[in-house]
């Protein structure tokens, strides 16, 4: 099991130094062309739009070809006074349907390695090594704010996403976001 980890921390870095070079991947996933961010006059919020363009070394828009990543909802995104991105209302009302927490806390936790960690840190803290090209920086999963919100608002967030965090939606399906609604729940204990 420790074995697999480090196959995924490893691959995972690999990746994370991919993108923050800039390089992308073409069709058939082999290692194309660098590719460098413009902002296009026409985007709205700022976003960098279209395929393969690179922001920091965050892949926007729709991600790597393949959908690792989807585009993200930067759309009705609230934030509070300290510009805090909040989820709606509404996402409160999600409820989790995972019964075996702990094993959907291990299964989250293959899902955060693999898909996570780049940006939020092995632990969780936000503080991997995408995060110092990436603003705003990723939250830390550990703390009291991300901790004191829902699940359904974990959730909403994982599906959504919030530039420069992808949307999930389309990249895992609704079980293994809340398998890592459940693996974010570990990482404070």
């Amino acid at each position: 099991m420790k074995r697999i980890k480090n196959v995924y921390i490893i691959l995972g870095f690999i990746l994370s130094l991919l993108l923050l070079f800039g390089f992308t991947f073409n069709s058939n996933g082999i290692m194309g062309s660098m590719m460098f961010a413009y902002q296009d006059s026409t985007s709205h919020n700022g976003n960098y739009m279209g395929r393969g363009r690179m922001n920091g070394g965050m892949m926007m828009g729709r991600g790597m070809m393949g959908g690792m990543m989807g585009q993200t909802n930067s759309k009705n995104i609230k934030t509070d006074k300290n510009g805090n991105w909040i989820a709606p209302s509404s996402a409160n009302k999600l409820t989790n349907p995972l019964n075996d927490i702990a094993k959907a806390s291990r299964e989250g936790k293959s899902i955060f390695n693999a898909q996570c960690f780049t940006c939020h840190g092995t632990d969780g803290k936000g503080d991997g090594p995408a995060a110092v090209s990436l603003h705003p920086k990723p939250a830390n999963l550990t703390s009291n704010r991300v901790q004191q919100q829902s699940d359904g608002a974990i959730y909403w967030k994982i599906t959504n996403g919030n530039s420069p965090m992808p949307s999930f939606k389309n990249a895992l399906s609704a079980n293994q976001r809340w398998e890592l609604v459940d693996y974010i729940r570990q990482l404070a204990k």
